[in-house]
């Protein structure tokens, strides 16, 4: 029996990776590692936080780094490795062996503002594509009206993840935030004329 094709086209949609971008996230991690304070600073700026990381291993290798930052402890490779073995944690993020390999593959912390950039939109799209995928089960799920389930829908437009991306300030990229922030806006409005909308034809 065929598979009809929007079920193989849903099939292959749920194979696919995530948007990320490992250089990227190791870009920003050398680059804290050069340039702690600057570094940490414009992270924080941005809005990027340990979910902003596709990588389970540079999500605690962040949150460390910011909250040390936070503390006031000097950021060294020492500093963060002595830190991660007292926690038990340096084996998570791969040894001294991978925080070596980050500083030797970042060559200078000034580029990373791109490299922020691309971490940042790479999480945007896995947001984008979170909210979308919860939208589709909850379409599925039949229990309640269409009105209702677009209501739901626009409102998870407007996630946290989202609004910041669309909202914060980014140097990098000004062309694309803007297509972003098209796109995403656009979707919320037209949902918000549908609804009033669908709700006036069920009355």
């Amino acid at each position: 029996m065929a598979t009809p094709a929007g079920l193989d086209a849903s099939a292959k949609a749920t194979q696919r990776v995530p948007p990320s971008s490992e250089d990227a996230e190791r870009g920003v991690l050398g680059s804290a590692l050069l340039d702690a304070s600057r570094v940490i600073d414009l992270c924080i700026s941005r809005q990027i936080t340990s979910e902003s990381f596709y990588v389970q291993w540079h999500r605690v290798l962040f949150e460390q780094l910011v909250s040390m930052q936070n503390e006031g402890p000097p950021v060294d490779l020492l500093t963060v490795s002595q830190r991660l073995r007292d926690l038990s944690l340096l084996d998570q993020v791969g040894g001294n062996a991978y925080l070596e390999k980050l500083i030797d593959g970042t060559p200078t912390a000034a580029h990373a503002e791109y490299y922020i950039d691309i971490v940042r939109q790479k999480h945007l799209l896995r947001a984008i594509i979170d909210r979308s995928r919860e939208a589709i089960d909850a379409c599925y799920s039949g229990e309640d009206d269409a009105g209702l389930r677009a209501t739901a829908y626009a409102t998870g437009w407007r996630h946290p993840s989202i609004r910041a991306a669309r909202c914060s300030r980014m140097a990098a990229s000004p062309s694309t935030v803007l297509q972003s922030r098209s796109l995403i806006g656009a979707s919320c409005h037209r949902v918000d004329r549908q609804v009033p909308r669908a709700m006036m034809n069920e009355r």
